[in-house]
């Protein structure tokens, strides 16, 4: 999870611009209670080992629904955990399909996983695998 979490992290440096001598900021949304320690943690090491940029965590309970205000007034995080069709329908989200170097590691059900059904190209970054099914007593 470290390293996807860095991979998705140096993606968002890629595209955010900034000056020669400016601090970089890379805001981080998240809907993901559960993940939030952890990636505290991993934040700030990659702050502390990357002067002059810094990655900031916000955790929003209901992320599907802040989201999409977000996108309606222009305040559009960097990174995000959340995935809504119709930001991929609007072509508001950056295909990573062409970034073999990471891609060719997902084992095969995580690439289908990360791959939009409509559209096939890939939009996500997968930072686990669950096990679920149904249990009968």
């Amino acid at each position: 999870m470290k390293r996807t979490l860095a991979l998705v992290l140096a993606l968002a440096l890629c595209l955010t611009v900034s000056t020669a001598f400016a601090e970089t900021k890379v805001n981080f949304f998240t809907g993901k209670i559960e993940t939030i320690d952890l990636l505290n943690e991993i934040i700030d090491g990659f702050n502390a080992a990357n002067p002059g940029v810094v990655v900031q965590q916000e955790y929003q309970n209901d992320a599907s629904s802040i989201i999409k205000v977000k996108f309606a007034s222009g305040e559009v995080p960097d990174v995000m955990t959340t995935y809504e069709q119709e930001f991929v329908d609007q072509g508001k989200y950056l295909d990573l399909g062409g970034m073999n170097e990471w891609w060719e590691r997902l084992i095969p059900s995580m690439r289908e996983s990360c791959t939009d059904l409509k559209t096939g190209l890939q939009y996500r970054v997968c930072t686990n695998v669950t096990m679920a099914g149904f249990f009968y007593k």
